[in-house]
């Protein structure tokens, strides 16, 4: 009998209920930020984003917290 093998990768994918909406562009990234980064909604400092143009289609920003 073959020994059973686990799927390593399924067990770290982590489901986030959240998406972006390029209308409600920082409010929804931050949400995106607080899931995978929860001690950050918690934690003192500002969460400010830069927000990348170079792409015609594509939508990439980049999110740091900010210590007071």
């Amino acid at each position: 009998m073959p020994a059973q093998r686990t799927n390593s990768l399924s067990e770290k994918i982590h489901l986030i209920p959240h998406s972006y909406d390029r209308n409600d562009s920082d409010a929804s990234a931050l949400r995106l930020v607080y899931s995978l980064e929860p001690a950050w909604e918690t934690t003192e400092g500002e969460v400010k984003f830069v927000h990348f143009t170079e792409g015609i289609t594509n939508t990439v920003c980049s999110g740091l917290k900010y210590s007071s």
